[in-house]
């Protein structure tokens, strides 16, 4: 299988080559029509401006290969924006392969560009979300998002009041506006997807469920729905859920039958218990009638709920679920009789057809169902393979129930291609054992769904590599230089535990005239799946185009940006300001104001510090690394007053930097300072904070932070 990247001078090609490198896929970076059009997968790369990417396009004559590409296609960030008609952003025509129109962030008290890490909701199941949770993080850097029509849409985010696609399709073209390669282990996980589509596979994953359903607090089965036929199989159902966990089960599926039949909870303390206790996700439905209900179950570790009658009865409290909890948190239950939906724990039919009902579905944003026709439950008989069949071409993660009687019924489902399967009956009775299951079906990944969908991007960690001589260095006041480390094993590092931004300043390049070590950065950019910022001796247009193309993700201007201010206009108009980060080093004086310094912070500018910054924001900066001069190193705390004074006076966003000493003083920068990161360094490296526990005291404290 060969992958081409379209190089089309301006892209993230780099980190899009380094993840499919990590992941084991052969590419071609090519801007040939023909090799580009005889590639089994094309990715489409983004970072910059609509207009001189527009103008690449047409002057190599990619736009009308674009246009032809009958094979998957992924847009990325920018690839994303150009799949629609026009833009915004320059005014510009573009490739027109999704109606729509890309427009800007102009909702007030938003910091444009969106920088950061923001959930991604599917509202539609695809190919592309397999083995990925309902809701996720991803890494966010635009200015810019796309209108379009709700049937163009499978992922949405929101900034603000502005809800956007996030994730997008139409026919073989995929678009999406974060960035997967440097959006950790998710983002590669869709990446992979994208790349396998189509693929053939020498065994599909499938999640084999067991099932406890609940009368009286014990462990029975009913035949076909019918609580006459009711037989008892244990008292016991904690220990139940143990011997299915014992015996392989990645997830338990539990039904509180009491309430199914009385339309409210009725084994509820039991459920949670079970969901508590067995060390594996599980998903419980049976009467969870109203949101009250549904939230009282997730909020007690329930993974997922299940609804089947207030799907028809309530649909808003279906809707209210998944934008409170996310899809991935709730499944509906499609319960078929005779080509009709059954309500009331299956005791009545519905005058709702089947195809009509999941037609709804689709418009409420469920992505989850499972599909039992009730004529086969509890027989052993065997699913409705032809039903299943038809299901499976809709828009949902499948799971299936009802009629399992032997382990080539679960195996023939797996080679359907279905989510998963409900084993209950054949359990009990032995005509099925989890443990042999599990040596010829290969589990699906399981995760416990987390994330809870968000409006804005969270507020940021950012670690700091400075460089000096090609080691990692800190001092105090940029002097007295001590060895922290090397850069490449210092970035693996903290790419894997929980950082939201890498920061490299090459501290010591202005003062000795050196160009940033541009192998450096290619060899740190392999080695993490997070977003990472390059500074240090950035003086042209050229040096920031050799930093993008070494993988950097944004480049920080330091000492150039007083000396040529245009510099930031110019890189703003070429690459896009999200691209663009100035780095702002004042001392303050003895009359309160903040003067700017340069090289390293060694020579006083002349330059009021606030006014630099509202001139950066004006000449299009996408970002603003505040290093207060007076606090590095210190751990004293932040410059909360500098920061207040700088985020009042700019609409972008801003970086904390210099001083931090405890996690009290991260809290403070990002709530009284109104930073929208924080940014550490030795604090880091010697482990005298970790990072996880530094995100886990924020969030207790009501910080918006990924974890």
């Amino acid at each position: 299988m060969k992958i081409a990247i379209i190089d089309y001078n301006g892209g993230n090609v780099a980190s899009v080559k380094n993840a499919l490198e990590r992941l084991g896929f052969e590419y071609v970076v090519t801007r040939d029509p023909e090799v580009i059009l005889a590639a089994d997968k094309v990715i489409f790369p983004g970072q910059g401006r609509a207009g001189p990417a527009m103008k690449n396009l047409r002057e190599a004559g990619l736009d009308g290969t674009i246009r032809k590409i009958t094979k998957p296609f992924l847009g990325v960030c920018l690839g994303m924006q150009l799949l629609f008609e026009s833009s915004e952003e320059d005014g510009v025509k573009c490739l027109g392969i999704i109606k729509g129109r890309v427009k800007k962030f102009k909702e007030p008290g938003t910091k444009v560009p969106q920088i950061g890490w923001n959930t991604v909701v599917q509202t539609s199941f695809d190919p592309l979300y397999e083995n990925v949770p309902g809701t996720f993080y991803a890494y966010f850097v635009n200015s810019y998002y796309a209108d379009t029509a709700k049937r163009n849409i499978i992922g949405g985010s929101g900034y603000g009041t502005t809800v956007y696609p996030s994730v997008v399709r139409k026919d073989n073209f995929y678009g999406i506006q974060f960035h997967p390669e440097k959006s950790e282990d998710t983002g590669i996980r869709l990446l992979k997807n994208f790349c396998e589509l189509g693929v053939s596979k020498k065994q599909n994953e499938m999640l084999v469920i067991p099932a406890i359903d609940l009368i009286d607090g014990k462990c029975v089965r009913l035949r076909q729905g019918n609580y006459d036929e009711q037989k008892t199989y244990s008292g016991q159902p904690l220990a139940v859920a143990r011997t299915f966990v014992r015996d392989g089960a990645k997830y338990i599926h539990v039904v509180d039958l009491d309430g199914a039949r009385q339309g409210r909870p009725m084994n509820d303390k039991l459920i949670k218990k079970i969901a508590a206790e067995s060390d594996v996700p599980a998903q419980a439905g049976g009467g969870i009638r109203t949101f009250e209900t549904a939230k009282a179950y997730l909020d007690a570790g329930v993974d997922r709920i299940i609804v089947s009658t207030s799907a028809l009865s309530d649909p808003g409290m279906v809707q209210r679920v998944i934008a409170e909890y996310g899809p991935g948190r709730i499944a509906v239950s499609v319960d078929v009789r005779g080509g009709f939906i059954a309500t009331q724990g299956w005791r009545t039919k519905s005058s709702v057809r089947v195809g009509a009902f999941l037609k709804k579905l689709t418009g409420l944003g469920v992505t989850t169902i499972i599909y039992t026709e009730i004529s086969r439950d509890g027989t052993l008989e065997g699913p409705d393979y032809e039903g299943v069949s038809k299901i499976l071409k809709k828009p949902f993660r499948v799971i299936v129930a009802g009629g399992i009687g032997k382990l080539k019924d679960i195996q023939r489902l797996n080679q359907m291609g279905v989510y998963g399967v409900i084993v209950g009956k054949a359990l009990y009775e032995k005509t099925v054992e989890l443990k042999e299951v599990n040596r010829f079906v290969l589990s699906s990944r399981v995760f416990r769904e987390t994330v809870r969908p968000a409006q804005s991007v969270t507020k940021r960690i950012i670690a700091c590599m400075d460089i000096a001589d090609g080691r990692v260095v800190k001092g105090t006041n940029f002097r007295g230089l001590r060895d922290a480390g090397n850069p490449v094993e210092l970035g693996k590092y903290y790419s894997e535990s929980g950082v939201d931004e890498l920061v490299f300043l090459d501290i010591a390049a202005t003062v000795e005239g050196r160009k940033t070590l541009y192998k450096l950065v290619e060899r740190i950019a392999k080695s993490i799946t997070i977003p990472f910022t390059v500074g240090g001796g950035v003086k042209t247009i050229r040096d920031i185009k050799r930093l993008l193309d070494a993988g950097a993700d944004k480049v920080s201007i330091g000492s150039a940006a007083i000396e040529d201010p245009d510099l930031v206009t110019r890189a703003a108009q070429e690459f896009g300001s999200q691209c663009v980060v100035v780095s702002v080093d004042p001392k303050k004086k003895e009359d309160g104001s903040w003067e700017m310094y340069v090289k390293g912070g060694r020579e006083a500018a002349g330059v009021d510090a606030i006014e630099f910054c509202k001139d950066m924001a004006w000449r299009g900066a996408g970002e603003l690394l505040v290093n207060s001069l007076d606090r590095d190193g210190t751990k004293n705390g932040y410059d909360l007053e500098l920061l207040r004074r700088i985020t009042e006076e700019v609409s972008i966003p801003v970086i904390a930097s210099s001083g931090a000493g405890s996690k009290k003083n991260f809290f403070q920068a990002l709530t009284r300072g109104c930073a929208d990161a924080a940014l550490a360094a030795s604090l880091f490296h010697t482990g005298e904070i970790r990072v996880n526990e530094l995100k886990r005291y924020l969030s207790d404290n009501g910080i918006a932070i990924r974890i």
